[in-house]
């Protein structure tokens, strides 16, 4: 099986195993899924908005690849709290890209940040990732970038709970995503994904572990 099969192949369980929408949460359900606001979220920050429509993402949100642009650092490493980071992902269902052009989109997005572009679309994107107190859901990624692939990118809380390491080791994920805009979304918890992607995590992890334990030994 080829690499983009396996991705269709692990893409198509996830779907399976959240469901199609719409669907319907149960107690016990809603309960593992629970997702408490961050301790540092204000009110006025438009990541409140996520939690006024999360009841709708649960219930008719639809799964695609993500891949992180950027995220905050504290994501990297353990810790309590759940913090922000920026997708890039395709709402084309039918048609997902794989992971290795959306990694290369997240690339050449990021490299814009904080740089000067005369197109107005560029110079936005390069504006907003620099800012990183700016919020978007569902803003169209320049066709600049993308001329032949329709994505879009969003901010998403990343919940640690629904990691398998509770931490960023891996920068592509699924992530669930409303159908329609604007554009919220949630990285599907690990528990829908398939058995091998969790390994996967969980020995990149132990990989960065003992890279940082040798570095530290030299130092």
């Amino acid at each position: 099986m080829s690499e983009l099969d396996t991705e269709k192949a692990w893409l198509e369980e996830c779907r399976r195993a959240f469901r199609p929408p719409p669907r319907r949460i149960g107690l016990w359900e809603k309960y593992r899924l629970r997702f408490p606001k961050p301790k540092w979220l204000k009110a006025r920050d438009d990541f409140s908005r996520f939690f006024l429509a999360r009841r709708e993402l649960l219930t008719n949100g639809v799964v695609v690849w993500g891949l992180v642009i950027q995220a905050n650092g504290n994501l990297f490493k353990p810790g309590p709290q759940d913090h922000g980071a920026e997708f890039v992902f395709s709402p084309d269902l039918d048609n997902q890209p794989s992971i290795e052009h959306l990694s290369e989109l997240a690339h050449q997005l990021f490299k814009l940040k904080g740089t000067t572009q005369p197109q107005h679309d560029l110079a936005w994107i390069a504006n907003y990732l620099h800012n990183e107190r700016i919020r978007v859901f569902g803003r169209r990624v320049p066709r600049e970038i993308s001329p032949d692939v329709s994505c879009e990118i969003s901010s998403v809380l990343v919940r640690r709970a629904y990691l398998p390491t509770r931490r960023l080791t891996i920068t592509a994920m699924p992530l669930v995503i409303s159908p329609t805009k604007p554009r919220f979304g949630m990285v599907l918890p690990y528990r829908y994904w398939p058995i091998h992607m969790v390994q996967i995590w969980k020995q990149r992890l132990q990989y960065h572990k003992r890279i940082t334990h040798q570095s530290q030994r030299r130092s």
